[in-house]
């Protein structure tokens, strides 16, 4: 690949990235709506995601880009209201 096509090529697996964490934030908003108390629903799965990190068979590098991508996703579907 020719750099700018490499470019090219990280700009759209970004823009692919970046789509995907919404529609995981929006439908993990959407889904702690239907429980009892939605805060905890988020709490758990946060708590289970980053606690579950260290059995991927990857670099320790690539289980922190998994634990900040977890995250990420989490606060930002703790922001959305379902108002929107």
């Amino acid at each position: 690949m020719t750099d700018q096509r490499t470019k090219d090529k990280l700009n759209e697996l970004q823009c692919r990235l970046v789509a995907h964490r919404m529609i995981s934030a929006y439908m993990l908003s959407a889904i702690s709506t239907l429980a009892q108390d939605p805060q905890q629903f988020l709490d758990s799965m946060r708590s289970h995601l980053t606690e579950t990190v260290e059995q991927l068979p990857v670099s320790l590098q690539w289980r922190e880009h998994f634990t900040d991508e977890v995250l990420a996703t989490i606060r930002q579907a703790e922001t959305w209201t379902g108002k929107d």
